[in-house]
């Protein structure tokens, strides 16, 4: 079975166009290098109820929860609070993250600092060689800042824990317009549930004018959708391309 996941990505400065939001086209693009179907993606501010709402929802549904933003030694650090609160725990001391805060801010850290050590009670910390600080992870949630740098380089960690798998994918080319054939393909879905059937129109294409994707985990029912769909559309069918 193909594994899901939904993002959070938290932070005013993205929703009021201060920053544009570089992380999630990143996680699209690392999620679908691992077959990980990204499910749902909301763009919160720095709220905690809506966050922890979210994410409890999230958490719930998906095999893999990622957070971006929120975190840090900042009057808008809400996250791992919002997460506590998804996950029914209580902010605690990390002694490992107090003594990470020491050795950067100094044996006498501020109490906004020290922020950085307060993590929700289960929370489990994965160490990298290429990371000064370890990555977060409570139940199937992973903690990401939103600093573009940092978020892929702990992407990249927390990629290492995640399953995957192979998303085999056929491509129909048709010279035909979607609204004829789109009750057909509507019937065709609904009984191919193991196969995702995309139709997508194209105005600019010499030789086409529709698309229609195929994709699943299972070569052999993405293979025999792609076998039907040539035939039920022969007259239209331009070309048919893998991988």
């Amino acid at each position: 079975m193909q594994p899901t996941a939904g993002a959070v990505i938290i932070g005013n400065e993205i929703l009021s166009g201060k920053f544009s939001d570089e992380n999630t086209p990143h996680l699209i693009a690392e999620l679908r290098k691992k077959g990980i179907r990204l499910m749902q993606v909301a763009l919160l501010d720095d709220i905690i109820d809506d966050i922890a709402t979210t994410v409890a929802d999230f958490s719930g549904r998906y095999d893999y929860v990622i957070t971006s933003g929120g975190i840090g030694p900042t009057h808008d650090d809400v996250t791992f609070e919002a997460i506590a609160k998804a996950t029914g725990s209580a902010l605690a001391l990390d002694e490992q993250l107090d003594d990470l805060v020491r050795s950067y801010w100094g044996p006498n850290p501020t109490d906004r600092q020290r922020t950085f050590a307060h993590v929700p009670s289960q929370t489990r910390l994965v160490p990298h060689e290429d990371l000064s600080w370890p990555l977060a992870v409570v139940d199937n949630i992973y903690v990401l800042p939103g600093v573009p740098k940092l978020f892929r380089k702990k992407l990249a960690v927390a990629m290492t824990e995640f399953r995957s798998v192979v998303i085999v994918q056929r491509k129909l080319f048709l010279d035909v317009r979607e609204s004829l054939i789109a009750d057909e393909l509507a019937r065709f879905a609904s009984s191919n549930p193991d196969v995702q059937i995309g139709s997508y129109p194209r105005h600019d294409a010499p030789d086409h004018s529709l698309i229609i994707t195929l994709e699943g985990v299972a070569k052999s029912a993405v293979e025999s959708a792609a076998t039907v769909l040539t035939k039920a559309f022969k007259s239209h069918v331009v070309r048919v391309e893998a991988d």
